[in-house]
């Protein structure tokens, strides 16, 4: 991401995440019946905004326990704030129209706030794998793995169990569909060495946090770990082809991706593309289907509200006049390691002949 652009990103992000953390400071100290003055509220809501960011950025430089425990703490923070946040706009109203009993409501809204928080805790833990028949030309299975965030929340180990996991499922091939790394780790030529013990072909285009982390770094640490990177290529699997489009903050650069990519004719085509965007370009493009993550399918409530603004497509299979987009919810977590509203998912995709769906 250029300069500029991660600048006003972050600065976007720390002022709303601050005016968030302010609301719900207020709302907590009412509920609480804590009478405090009004810049204590301004500074603690300033401070914990910043928290998060100085903590990614402390990630990508220093190791160590004291780095992810900081991390950790500061984004599940990030993401009861947004819950709470949500809830207390909800209860608003009935606060305005039974001012007797807002207090009640705003306690009751932090109680409720805080089991979420502790639900989506634990639901993200719960790995599930969702199988999915898509009704293609021919019969292959593919396991789809999404937005891994491989970085201070999802080491070695949990590498490691997701190897194990996709061994013993035993697909024809399986697809690492971006977002492999976090942008929370200093990734080096040996970072992702257990994906040397997949047992299956295994592919890989980049995510806009690979690109995050220096794309030509993690490039070195895939190709080292066995995987075939498929950014701007085509490649052929029991007779059907899989062409990958690299993330790029280039406005045109799916468009010129697809012009680029060297198909056979009279061959299934499967293009892996981190963003379910650009479905026109890529249906015009000729391609049959389309494996996508990047939305988390919005992970929490509320954050899955905001995402359905420029994501129309969130998550599991449509047909866009004739293509195919599956759009995998993720096996990881961005930030807070919490899901609510959405799971932690890979997935079993088992491509069938004669089989048909319903448009979406």
């Amino acid at each position: 991401m250029p300069v500029l652009g991660f600048s006003v990103f972050f600065t976007i992000f720390s002022l709303v995440l601050a005016l968030i953390n302010f609301a719900v400071l207020k709302g907590m100290a009412f509920a609480l019946e804590l009478k405090l003055p009004l810049p204590v509220f301004i500074l603690a809501a300033a401070l914990l905004s910043l928290l998060f960011i100085s903590s990614t950025l402390l990630s990508r430089s220093f190791g160590g326990s004291f780095i992810r425990i900081f991390y950790m703490a500061a984004s599940y923070w990030v993401g009861f704030a947004l819950m709470c946040g949500f809830v207390f706009l909800i209860i608003l109203l009935p606060g305005m129209l039974l001012p007797e009993y807002k207090r009640l409501f705003y306690f009751a809204g932090f109680c409720l706030a805080f089991l979420s928080a502790l639900y989506a805790g634990v639901h993200a833990l719960d790995r599930k794998v969702k199988e999915t028949i898509i009704p293609f030309k021919t019969d292959l299975s593919l396991l789809q793995v999404s937005d891994v965030h491989f970085g201070v929340v999802n080491g070695p180990k949990y590498l490691i169990e997701l190897v194990n996991e996709i061994n013993g499922i035993k697909p024809d091939a399986v697809l690492f569909t971006g977002d492999l790394v976090d942008g929370t780790t200093y990734i080096e030529k040996d970072t992702l060495a257990p994906l040397k013990d997949l047992k299956v072909p295994a592919y890989f285009v980049s995510g806009n946090h690979d690109v995050f982390d220096g794309l030509n770094r993690v490039y070195q640490a895939v190709a080292e770990a066995g995987v075939t990177i498929l950014d701007g290529r085509v490649v052929e699997i029991k007779g059907v082809q899989l062409g990958g489009a690299g993330y790029s903050f280039k406005k045109e650069a799916l468009k010129e991706t697809l012009q680029s990519l060297k198909w056979k004719d009279g061959k299934p085509k499967i293009l892996l593309y981190h963003e379910p965007k650009g479905m026109e370009e890529i249906r015009a493009a000729g391609i049959d289907l389309v494996l996508s993550g990047h939305t988390h399918g919005g992970q929490i409530i509320p954050f899955n509200f905001l995402v359905a603004i420029p994501y129309s497509y969130m998550k599991g299979l449509y047909n866009i006049n004739g293509l195919q987009l599956f759009v995998s919810t993720g096996c990881g977590t961005w930030g807070p390691k919490m899901r609510i509203g959405t799971d932690s998912e890979i997935n079993f995709l088992k491509l069938k002949k004669d089989v048909r769906t319903e448009k979406r």
